[in-house]
């Protein structure tokens, strides 16, 4: 019964200071997003954004080498004409930028339970992080994106359930169709089949593997073989 107690004493201390970073993370993010000039990058955001689905495809035939997939672009796309251009492009990654708070809680916690509120307070407060969330590029998409995938990952090696296998896929998927760079970080993440933390000391079995990145192409085909065409 002491144990107990003890249990449910942290877990409430632990929900108060996830509240407390969240709320932190918030104002920090929230404060001002919308007051800078847009700077360079953004120009290229706001000029991409201005087309919908059926632009963007023809402007990938003329371009099929162009550095970044449109899927950022369509969700920016949602605002326009884009009448307060410094609000209107910093919407989506102000809202990736703050889910990414809870996200790192629970990332966190999946390699350890004691790192994990200090891992999202330092999150909350980091200036980078609050700098990219301001920032109307896909940054902030990418980081949260990034740290979803990873957590489900690491909660199929810890269960070995293969239905875990599926949002690590097709949030991998939704990287690649958000930036081409999240190409490299997908190849890094595969190490994590060599980390063990099933409790009976269990392995991941090489089909999971191959169910997963089988999905990840499944899923990315559609796109390149449209762009390899073009």
């Amino acid at each position: 019964l002491h144990r107990e107690k003890i249990m449910v004493k942290d877990k409430k201390r632990e929900i108060l200071l996830l509240g407390l970073c969240l709320l932190i993370g918030l104002a920090l993010r929230f404060y001002t997003f919308d007051q800078k000039s847009l700077w360079g990058d953004e120009i290229y955001t706001f000029n991409d954004s201005r087309y919908g689905l059926k632009d963007q495809i023809s402007f990938y035939k003329q371009n099929p080498t162009f550095l970044h997939p449109p899927l950022f672009f369509l969700l920016t796309h949602l605002f326009y004409p884009f009448p307060e251009p410094e609000r209107d492009l910093r919407i989506f990654p102000l809202l990736f930028g703050i889910l990414s708070i809870p996200m790192m809680y629970l990332l966190s916690r999946a390699f350890s339970r004691s790192i994990a509120p200090w891992s999202t307070l330092s999150l909350a407060l980091m200036t980078y992080h609050i700098s990219l969330s301001h920032d109307g590029r896909s940054y902030s998409m990418i980081l949260f994106l990034g740290m979803a995938a990873l957590y489900f990952l690491m909660t199929y090696l810890r269960t070995l359930r293969k239905r875990y296998v599926l949002p690590v896929a097709f949030l991998f998927a939704v990287m690649i169709h958000t930036s081409y760079s999240s190409i490299p970080f997908i190849a890094f993440a595969q190490l994590l089949w060599f980390y063990q933390v099933h409790e009976d000391g269990k392995k991941p079995d090489l089909a999971s593997f191959i169910l997963l990145n089988g999905l990840i192409l499944i899923l990315c085909a559609p796109w390149m073989l449209f762009l390899i065409l073009n």
